[in-house]
């Protein structure tokens, strides 16, 4: 056990914060999505990497953020809706400074 946990942390898994997916908006919501990209800019992230995809009738973009040492994903995707993906406690603070909340089960989201 110990050998594992050692492998563990010198690969970085044990220590690192808890990487959240928050879905807080609907992927066409254009206006969610340019405060979402200006907090992140406020943070002090970069942009990195954007990519698109079309799968049949489904539809994803994706927009990547450097933010110190960790990764940030703001995604629109057909059905799913307008999401952010990185460490718990960055995602956190970008919903916090944007105002947003998580999308509820019912599908009703509200962002401020």
């Amino acid at each position: 056990m110990r050998a594992l946990r050692s492998a563990m942390e010198w690969l970085g898994v044990i220590g690192r914060p808890a990487r959240v997916i928050a879905v807080v908006g609907d992927e066409y919501d254009a206006a969610l999505f340019a405060r979402l990209h200006g907090v992140l800019l406020e943070m002090g992230a970069t942009a990195t990497e954007e990519r698109f995809g079309i799968g049949g009738e489904r539809f994803l973009t994706e927009n990547h953020y450097r933010i110190g040492r960790s990764s940030v994903v703001l995604a629109t995707e057909t059905d799913r809706g307008l999401s952010i993906t990185g460490d718990e406690n960055i995602v956190e603070r970008i919903l916090h400074l944007s105002g947003c909340h998580p999308v509820t089960n019912d599908g009703a989201g509200e962002d401020g």
